[in-house]
């Protein structure tokens, strides 16, 4: 059962794949992590998520995440109470197993790319079908380099010098590189 989908992407090569998907089944993408609101920030097209392809932090394990669905399930957020008394809501796979958690990050800069993935720790049939669609579409236009997936336009900036890393902080010797045979 596939868990995990490493990919390398900006807007440009987002916006396809989540169209492509979207045309293959409606969606939910919700924002994931905790909040004050029980009502969960959802978006029902990936094009509508702000920043789409473009990292907000320097890292890729601190860009927002999103819990994608069938747009028919329900996503339920996990209720918390503090040590302090007050209250927070926490969205993610734990309540809602068939999901897949997708991280774009994206371009950093004019020269960095932070690594995205799409990932699950469910092996619903849902999960699985949803990491499945992603693999497929994503075979369809990006290329394979070494363990991670490579869009277009990544892969021209990656061609032009840019880096294409996890980290703005993570030395250059651990970017991605072709491993020639």
């Amino acid at each position: 059962m596939k868990k995990r989908i490493n990919f390398f992407a900006v807007n440009d090569d987002l916006g396809p794949v989540l169209d492509s998907l979207e045309g293959e089944v409606r969606l939910r993408y919700t924002l994931m992590g905790s909040h004050t609101a029980e009502k969960n920030v959802t978006f029902l097209r990936g094009g509508d998520i702000a920043d789409l392809g473009r990292a907000v932090k320097d890292a890729s394990a601190k860009c927002p995440c999103y819990l994608v669905t069938a747009l028919e399930k329900e996503v339920t957020p996990r209720f918390l109470r503090l040590n302090s008394g007050e209250h927070t809501y926490s969205t993610s796979q734990l309540l809602n197993p068939d999901s897949v958690a997708f991280s774009p990050a994206g371009l950093w800069n004019k020269n960095i790319v932070l690594a995205g993935s799409v990932t699950t720790v469910s092996d619903t049939e849902d999960a699985q079908r949803l990491m499945k669609l992603f693999d497929k579409v994503l075979r369809r236009t990006f290329v394979k380099v070494n363990a991670f997936w490579v869009g277009p336009s990544a892969f021209s900036l990656f061609s032009n010098g840019a880096r294409l890393t996890t980290a703005v902080q993570s030395p250059p010797d651990l970017d991605l590189r072709i491993v020639s045979h």
